[in-house]
């Protein structure tokens, strides 16, 4: 149903329109669940075998398409489909799905075995978790004023003094902080928001900013909700995304000990049995659309 411009802003301003902004990207997530409110999944495996290990999955309320919460309750998004695929293939384990916000610090106080939330890299994530094969390349996109010219990429943006809305924090907030940082001839004004996702892309459309940069399938999803006017989402090549995102891929976080290490290693098997007979890229079509599957030198060792 589409929804009017004013009612999203008032919304904006009282409650909160999503999910509520996650640590994995920074972004929250349409038609999720209300943030916070912990709910349990039907486990899968067969728990009267006495070989068979139990483990607590985390997984993410937001953001869709890659995580969301069905109006059932139960956990849906690429994200999640994977990682229920690879579980599923190791009978040897027992998953007890959780769908709740705070993974990365369940993860680290052991109430989680191993969290599912759309994760990113980071030095300092690598230093208390261990992270999986990647399963999914982060595909960046523009949002733009529907008559603009279509940016090709972050030089072309300098170029025209554009200026861009970003988020208090998170990951496309890093990357383009650290744009600045390494071109001093070509700079963007950067516009720091506390607002939600799609107050951010309405300023965009009224002219408080030139773009803003967000993940492309979670783009595509907000447009599809709210059927915004005056606004366009634009693609962006390779080479323009190299440039904003040195690492694309995304992971599955473990406790970074020898039982995390095990979980790990044991369902990365699956991983890559996933990549290579194609469910990867299946899950991905029906998800997105289009393929958004890793390198095939991603799955011979993990990033840490």
């Amino acid at each position: 149903m589409k929804k009017k411009i004013l009612s999203i802003l008032a919304a904006a301003f009282g409650v909160s329109l999503l999910a509520g902004a996650l640590a994995g990207c920074g972004n929250a997530a349409p038609k999720a669940s209300a943030a916070g409110a912990e709910q349990k999944v039907e486990s899968t495996g067969t728990s009267s075998d006495a070989t068979v290990t139990k483990i607590k999955v985390h997984v993410s309320q937001g953001p869709a398409p890659y995580l969301y919460v069905k109006e059932d309750g139960t956990p849906d998004g690429f994200d999640f489909a994977v990682f229920k695929e690879a579980i599923d293939r190791l009978p040897e384990y027992e998953a007890e799905y959780v769908s709740a916000t705070d993974g990365l610090t369940g993860v680290l106080s052991g109430l989680y075995d191993v969290t599912v939330g759309n994760w990113v890299w980071r030095e300092q994530r690598g230093e208390s978790y261990y992270f999986s094969y990647p399963y999914k390349i982060t595909d960046k996109a523009f949002v733009q004023r529907e008559n603009d010219t279509p940016l090709k990429d972050l030089h072309d943006a300098a170029a025209r003094g554009y200026s861009v809305i970003v988020g208090a924090s998170g990951g496309d907030t890093a990357a383009l902080e650290q744009w600045n940082a390494e071109h001093p001839d070509e700079q963007i004004k950067l516009i720091y928001s506390d607002a939600g996702v799609v107050v951010r892309y309405q300023q965009v459309a009224d002219g408080a900013a030139d773009f803003t940069l967000d993940d492309g399938p979670m783009i595509s999803a907000y447009f599809d909700e709210y059927q915004f006017q005056g606004i366009k989402k634009v693609t962006l090549g390779e080479e323009a995304l190299a440039d904003i995102l040195p690492t694309v891929n995304t992971y599955y976080l473990y406790a970074k000990d020898e039982k995390g290490k095990k979980l790990r290693d044991d369902i990365n098997v699956a991983i890559k049995e996933l990549y290579q007979d194609g469910t990867l890229e299946k899950l991905s079509q029906q998800y997105f659309g289009y393929a958004t599957t890793p390198a095939a030198e991603d799955f011979e060792s993990t990033i840490n």
